[in-house]
């Protein structure tokens, strides 16, 4: 999926982007290159529901990193955060910070 997401970012600097979605070109320039990529054969709805999963997914997390008590560590690619509860009460209230 990384490779897709690579080309996601090629297409929208080709222009090939409405608004916050891809026109059909972008599209079938996306599905294109990952089929090439990696060999699985995704029609274009299945790519578009990852690639809608993986925004919903980078949503989460800019929200949580955004939080005043959490930040990154650039050395080990992670969020930290100096207090344990805050976490645990981050995750409870939203299950979806869960996978971070």
């Amino acid at each position: 999926m990384d490779r897709a997401f690579n080309q996601l970012v090629y297409e929208g600097r080709k222009r090939n982007r409405i608004t916050s979605t891809f026109n059909k070109v972008g599209w079938n320039n996306i599905r294109a290159e990952f089929i090439k990529q990696s060999r699985y054969q995704y029609n274009l709805l299945q790519l578009k529901n990852n690639v809608n999963k993986l925004r919903r997914r980078y949503g989460s997390f800019k929200k949580l990193i955004l939080q005043s008590s959490f930040g990154w560590e650039n050395v080990n690619k992670t969020i930290v955060v100096n207090n344990p509860s805050i976490w645990d009460s981050h995750i409870n209230a939203c299950f979806k910070f869960r996978s971070f």
